[in-house]
């Protein structure tokens, strides 16, 4: 049962809110579920060279993502940049918690920042220009669509 659905009913069972109103609450968090499990919804990495050649182009659809961070328990991209793991720090902003060695806290509340993240899609999560060791430029791009 889902964060939201236990939340939902213990307004119930606090009399709080009426039976009535919960299923609309619940009619509502399934329909929007549904809504973006039909749009799809996808991760999208790029790595530009200096020229702003295209390197690398990975695109995950986030149904694979959460599949695997569930049954793996982590989420791990080691994009580092001055301030730590970027990846990490996007989600734990948004309230769910990774640790140092990208193991998921709480997947329910990993869950619902990707699924935050696909409701104002597109957009841009990363835009992260540098240099390797080698001194060759780079750019990093990270989307969702």
């Amino acid at each position: 049962m889902t964060e939201r659905l236990k939340k939902i009913l213990k307004l119930v069972k606090d009399g709080k809110i009426t039976p009535e109103e919960a299923d609309r609450l619940i009619s509502e968090l399934y329909e929007n579920r549904n809504r973006e499990e039909k749009r799809g919804c996808y991760l999208k990495i790029n790595l530009l060279n200096g020229n702003d050649e295209k390197v690398l182009n990975l695109k995950f659809p986030i149904k694979f993502i959460k599949f695997i961070t569930k049954a793996t328990g982590k989420f791990s991209f080691n994009i580092i940049d001055g301030e730590g793991k970027i990846f990490n720090n996007i989600f734990n902003k948004n309230g769910s918690i990774i640790d140092d060695d990208g193991k998921i806290i709480d997947f329910e509340a990993f869950s619902d920042s990707l699924d935050e993240l696909c409701k104002n899609a597109p957009g841009e999560i990363i835009n992260l220009s540098g240099s390797n060791k080698g001194g060759e430029k780079f750019k990093l791009i990270v989307t969702v669509e």
